[in-house]
Order: structure tokens, then C-alpha cells, then sequence
């Protein structure tokens, strides 16, 4: 009895151990517009471009295998969080209601680690 026990005990923290270290890794970052040709004047640098400003959108990771390893959507004003296993992938990402064109990313994830990306969408 006392080997089943510690046999349970044994599995339920290698459970544990493996849900934590694939939550704490992933990427975060925000999705901004680019081009437009907006200009603002400002009192340190007349005719500066406008700041950026937090898109919504959605963002679809890709393994290197090609297959999808997690999503996330997200609006207005806000960045994203995704949680990811370490290893390579492609992001695919789009504006919501908007006809920018999105860049795909290749990023590459580290165990423990959240990498930081910004997203960029090209607009005319």
C-alpha cells in the first residue's frame, strides 16, 4: 500500500512539474500599425509620426511542423499573452476590422521565459 502511495505521489508532481514549466513560457506583445503618412507636430520634434497605438486583432502561432500550437485575440488598446512550450514558431497575425496588411514573425520561445514581440500591420 505504501508503494502505490508513493507511486501517486510520484505522478502527481511529475504532472505538475510538466503543466507549470509549459504555463511559463509563451510570447506577450501588442499588434501596431505602420505607414498612413500621419504627421503631428510636436514642441521636441516637429513633424514627428504619430505614436503607436495598440491594435486589436488576433495572433495564431505556428510550429515549425506547421501545425497550430495556440491562438489568441485581443482588442483596442490591449497587448496579448500566449502561452507557448519552448521552441520555434511562426506568427500569423491580423488586424480586426481593418485591411492593413499583417507581417508574419518567426520567434523563438525559451522554457521559463516570456519573449516580447510587437506585431506590425502595414497601412496605406
Amino acid at each position: 500500500m505504501r508503494w502505490i502511495l508513493v507511486g501517486v505521489v510520484a505522478v502527481s508532481v511529475l504532472t505538475a512539474c510538466t503543466v507549470a514549466t509549459t504555463s511559463s513560457s509563451g510570447i506577450s506583445g501588442d499588434l501596431t500599425f505602420t505607414g498612413g503618412g500621419e504627421v503631428i507636430s510636436t514642441s521636441r520634434t516637429p513633424w514627428a509620426a504619430a505614436p503607436p497605438h495598440l491594435q486589436p486583432g488576433s495572433v495564431i502561432a505556428y510550429a515549425e511542423d506547421g501545425t497550430q500550437r495556440g491562438s489568441v485575440s485581443f482588442p483596442a488598446g490591449q497587448g496579448f499573452s500566449l502561452s507557448l512550450a519552448p521552441g520555434t514558431y511562426r506568427l500569423i497575425s491580423t488586424s480586426s476590422g481593418s485591411d492593413a496588411v499583417c507581417l508574419p514573425r518567426n520567434v523563438t520561445v525559451i522554457g521559463g521565459w516570456y519573449e516580447t514581440v510587437r506585431l506590425i500591420c502595414l497601412i496605406k
